[in-house]
């Protein structure tokens, strides 16, 4: 997907798995589902049961695609930054099947600076717990979407 996604973009395309600082290097297994990829070990509860499998069923039945299990190395956001020179982000936009803690746990706020972050989530005191030194929660945009201002 990674290979077929540089033929058409312009933006770079890095084949990782985004995560925390403690994961960084390690491997994770996902499940491939289309547009509902989820970690094999989530348990995020916006998934049906808790069942990671049967999110990437869900996900994959919208195209007839089948599901597959792989696995990709894991990099925080911010060594993506560092490694793009990028020291502020307009808009970070997470819609990561209930990875949204792990991801923003990569996040090194002192160095990084990331203007607003649209974030899916059921895990919304968390998130708004985590987020709390360096940003506000602005606004409920639907069901389980939240946009964040910088402080």
């Amino acid at each position: 997907m990674a290979a077929l996604c540089r033929q058409f973009r312009l933006s770079p395309v890095e084949n990782i798995a985004l995560g925390e600082t403690k994961d960084s290097g390690s491997t994770i297994k996902l499940y491939y589902g289309a547009l509902m990829t989820v970690p094999k070990d989530s348990v995020q509860s916006t998934l049906k049961d808790g069942d990671a499998l049967q999110h990437a069923k869900e996900g994959a039945s919208w195209n007839s695609e089948n599901v597959y299990e792989f696995n990709s190395t894991v990099c925080t956001l911010s060594q993506l930054m560092d490694k793009y020179k990028l020291s502020r982000v307009d808009v970070l936009s997470l819609d990561v099947e209930g990875y949204e803690l792990k991801i923003l746990n990569g996040i090194d706020f002192a160095k990084h600076s990331i203007k607003f972050i649209l974030v899916e989530t059921s895990q919304i005191f968390e998130v708004e717990r985590m987020l709390s030194a360096t940003h506000r929660l602005v606004e409920k945009l639907s069901f389980h979407d939240y946009l964040f201002d910088e402080i």
